[in-house]
């Protein structure tokens, strides 16, 4: 029945995605279709009739949009990786010359520039990371509207004289289970699209004396779905959540622009400033929280965002402060590297060295397994790399354990929440370091798994 509807619409591999999430109860569209014969034909696929035909459409819109949404989303992922890759390289080989150089220096202050400019690229794949809902987070139990209140400070400082930001903030606020900074990102995005949207209107050729200034809107409150009200809004579930509302008297949208609007890279500022990643980054982070995005625009009418995060029980924290080791970590040991990418694993090899380590190297998982079976008594630990050729991360892993159970293995990603890396470190991979990664700390967790192993070997 589902599958006759559908058809026309996706391919074949989406199609069978869908029935599998209907078949996991992933969504509740089927509840909203029923199945009837009409008298005057034998042919039952011929009659179905589509309760609230209007805000089926609107639901089946959703669909194509989320099914859209993946497929960029999955593009986004390859290019993150490859440009982690080349990130890693210039800011590690650049970190190891500063470590060599004096810091009154010319080329020391040179080499800085080179990684401030990095710095930048990792907050570019940062971005792209939470489109594709693969970025890492340190989720707690927070009170929203504290976080705008933290954030306010920020917003007004991008807001010009004649936009004013306004806030109505529910006291009895439910909390959420949420990444602080991630949080504070959406808030930021949407209200840079905001104010965008408000200059356009102030700067119109249609603007005069008379046009009334421009108005950000923050609103939360407490929310109760139930199932009649999740079909209402596409991919949601029964249950609490707390709403943000961001509403904004700029230009509005046309029905086009909101179709696109959460794809990555697509803008409507033309030879402005922007990305296009603003949007699709909000997209991301509130799939990653378990939410759902419902938007209102009229052309002239202005926009309103209406955030949805589930709530939870309990009482808010405060993220603390971590710390930072500047210095790399010495150390001894013989270590297996895995890594396809050339000049990843020259960067990984010098950082090692420079450490008192003996490197042993491959490129692929069948050399890698060649190696550990000659030198298998030698090998302290095995840093192995998620994407590889010839053979996959998690059958190199389960080949090793085969040749020693105790082996200890470090896994290093751009992706340190997707699937093969979760199903890595269940099988017992001893840690998982995130790409691009600070060479102080790649070195101290080489240095605590070799330490462990040799402490476990004393007992």
């Amino acid at each position: 029945m589902i599958e006759q509807l559908y058809r026309p619409l996706v391919t074949k591999e989406q199609l069978r995605t869908i029935m599998k999430r209907i078949h996991d109860g992933q969504t509740e569209l089927c509840k909203e279709i029923t199945k009837t014969v009409l008298p005057d034909t034998a042919e039952p696929n011929n009659g179905y009739r589509i309760e609230g035909l209007n805000e089926q459409r609107r639901l089946t819109s959703q669909f194509k949009q989320a099914l859209k949404l993946e497929a960029l989303g999955n593009l986004a992922g390859g290019i993150v990786h490859d440009f982690n890759n080349l990130l890693q390289v210039i800011n590690g080989f650049t970190e190891l010359e500063l470590l060599s150089l004096s810091p009154d220096s010319e080329l020391y202050n040179s080499l800085m520039q080179i990684k401030i400019a990095c710095d930048r690229g990792k907050d570019f794949t940062n971005q792209l990371r939470l489109f594709t809902r693969q970025a890492s987070s340190k989720s707690m139990p927070l009170n929203l509207n504290t976080l705008i209140e933290e954030t306010n400070n920020l917003l007004k400082g991008t807001l010009p004289p004649d936009i004013e930001l306004r806030t109505k903030l529910y006291p009895g606020l439910s909390i959420i289970e949420a990444d602080n900074s991630q949080l504070s990102r959406m808030i930021m995005n949407l209200c840079v699209n905001a104010r965008d949207a408000i200059e356009d209107t102030l700067n119109s050729e249609t603007s005069d004396e008379f046009q009334e200034d421009g108005v950000i809107l923050l609103e939360t409150d407490n929310v109760l779905l139930d199932k009649t009200g999740a079909l209402h809004h596409f991919n949601a579930q029964p249950g609490k959540y707390v709403r943000l509302s961001i509403t904004d008297n700029g230009t509005g949208m046309t029905p086009e622009v909101l179709e696109r609007l959460f794809e990555p890279f697509f803008t409507t500022k033309g030879d402005r400033s922007g990305t296009g990643l603003g949007l699709s980054v909000v997209y991301g982070i509130v799939q990653k929280h378990g939410g759902f995005i419902d938007i209102r625009s009229t052309v002239g009418g202005g926009s309103t965002f209406e955030v949805y995060l589930p709530a939870i029980d309990g009482t808010a924290q405060h993220e603390e402060e971590e710390t930072v080791i500047p210095a790399l970590v010495r150390g001894s040991g013989t270590i297996l590297l895995v890594e396809d990418e050339k000049q990843v694993r020259e960067l990984a090899v010098s950082i090692l060295k420079n450490c008192g380590y003996n490197p042993l190297v491959s490129e692929d998982g069948r050399k890698a397994l060649r190696i550990y079976e000659k030198y298998a008594d030698d090998i302290d630990l095995v840093i192995l790399d998620v994407v590889m050729p010839c053979m996959g991360c998690l059958e190199c892993y389960r080949q090793l354990q085969n040749i020693n159970p105790q082996v200890k293995v470090l896994i290093i990603t751009g992706f340190p929440n997707d699937r093969s890396t979760r199903k890595l470190l269940k099988e017992g991979a001893a840690g998982v370091i995130e790409k691009p990664f600070a060479l102080n700390h790649f070195t101290r967790q080489v240095h605590l798994l070799i330490q462990s192993l040799r402490d476990s070997l004393l007992h």
